[in-house]
C-alpha cells in the first residue's frame, strides 16, 4: 500500500488534504471537482476502463493537443506515459481527491445500478409475457426510472431518498448534507409502478398496501457493493417509501474526517477510551451521529478488546465486532 492510502484509510488526513499535499509537492494544480466543469470533448478522449483503471479524468482542451488531465496519483510515471498514449496527445497534470475523482468518473460514464439478485427485475412470479402490452411496457419504465433515480441520488452524496405521494403526483426527494432537494416528480399514471418496483427490490408484499413494511436492497454501483435500507409507510395519497443509502466500505471515515475541533476532538478520544460511562452522539438526520459511533468503533477495535453492539438495524458490518441487530417481535 502507498503512503497517502495508508494515512487516508487511519483517518489521519482527508483526501483533499493529501490531494493539495501532493499537487504543492510536484509543483502541478490543484483541482476541486466539485467546483470544474468537464468538457465533454474532452472526457469522451479517454474509454471509462482506462479512466477507472489509471485514476484519472480528462476535464478540459487548453490548445488543440493538450489536455487537462486530473489524477489521484502524480507520482506514477507509468500512468502519465500510458495516458498520453491512450489520449494521443499531449497532457497536463492536475491533482483531484481520490473520493472526489472517483465520484465524478461515475457521473461522466453514467454508472448504472444493478440489483444484486437478477430474479428481482419484475418480481418473483412475472415475467414480461404474464402483463399487458401497457403493463409490461410501464414496469419496464419503472425500473429504469427507479435505477435513474438511485443513481442519481448516489453521484449526489444523498443519505436518503424520499418516495411521498401527493394529490396529483409521487414527489422524489433526497437529503445531501442534511438538507433535503427535490430531485423529480413521477406522474400519477406511474405512481403504482415505481412503488411495486421498490417494493418488489425490497421483497415486500405488494399486495399488502395498509401496513408499514421494512426491507432492505442490496446493489452495485460503480462496480461498488451498496445497501439500501427501505421504509413503506401508507399515507392519505398512498405508500410512502424512503430508501437509506448505506455504502458498505467507503460509508465510514476516520475519526480525523469527521471535521471535529482539535479540542473536542481530545475530548471525544478520551471519552471513548474510558472502560466505563456512556458516551452519546445525538442530532437530526444526517448530522452525523452513525458515522461517528462507527468512527469510534473501528478506532477501539483491536485484539485486547471484546466489542458489542445493539443497533437498529445493523447498517455496516465490521469484522472483529459481535454486532446485534434489534428485533423487537422477539424482545
Amino acid at each position: 500500500n502507498r503512503l497517502g492510502e495508508i494515512v487516508i484509510r487511519c483517518g489521519w488526513v482527508s483526501g483533499r488534504a493529501l490531494a493539495h499535499a501532493l499537487a504543492e509537492q510536484h509543483e502541478l494544480e490543484y483541482i476541486d471537482l466539485a467546483q470544474t466543469e468537464i468538457e465533454e470533448l474532452a472526457s469522451s478522449l479517454l474509454p471509462e476502463r482506462y479512466a477507472r483503471r489509471y485514476a484519472a479524468l480528462p476535464i478540459r482542451f487548453l490548445g488543440e493537443d493538450v489536455v487537462l488531465v486530473a489524477v489521484a496519483d502524480p507520482g506514477n510515471v507509468r500512468t502519465s506515459d500510458e495516458l498520453r498514449l491512450a489520449l494521443g496527445l499531449n497532457i497536463r497534470l492536475a491533482v483531484a481527491a481520490p473520493d472526489d475523482l472517483e465520484q465524478m468518473i461515475g457521473r461522466v460514464y453514467r454508472d448504472e445500478v444493478k440489483v444484486d439478485e437478477h430474479d428481482k427485475e419484475l418480481g418473483r412470479h412475472e415475467t414480461v409475457g404474464d402483463l399487458g402490452e401497457g403493463a409490461a411496457a410501464t414496469s419496464v419504465q419503472a425500473i429504469e426510472l427507479v435505477n435513474s433515480i438511485i443513481g442519481r441520488a448516489i453521484q449526489d452524496g444523498a443519505s436518503d431518498i424520499h418516495f411521498e405521494p401527493q394529490a396529483n403526483e409521487l414527489l422524489v426527494r433526497a437529503r445531501v448534507d442534511g438538507v433535503m432537494r427535490r430531485m423529480t416528480e413521477v406522474p400519477a399514471s406511474m405512481q403504482a409502478a415505481v412503488t411495486g418496483r421498490l417494493k418488489v427490490l425490497g421483497e415486500l408484499d405488494i399486495a399488502d398496501r395498509r401496513s408499514p413494511q421494512d426491507g432492505r436492497v442490496s446493489i452495485r454501483y460503480g462496480g461498488k457493493p451498496m445497501d439500501l435500507r427501505m421504509a413503506v409507510l401508507p399515507t392519505t395519497h398512498g405508500e410512502q417509501v424512503v430508501l437509506r443509502i448505506l455504502a458498505r466500505h467507503a460509508g465510514r471515515i476516520g475519526l480525523g474526517e469527521l471535521g471535529m475541533s482539535p479540542d473536542a476532538e481530545e475530548v471525544f478520544l478520551r471519552a471513548i477510551s474510558q472502560p466505563y460511562g456512556a458516551v452519546i452522539a445525538c442530532g437530526p438526520t444526517g448530522s452525523g451521529k452513525t458515522t461517528t459511533l462507527y468512527a469510534a468503533i473501528d478506532l477501539l477495535n483491536d485484539e485486547e478488546r471484546v466489542l458489542m453492539t445493539i443497533e437498529d438495524p445493523v447498517e455496516y458490518q465490521i469484522p472483529g465486532v459481535n454486532q446485534i441487530e434489534v428485533h423487537r417481535k422477539s424482545g
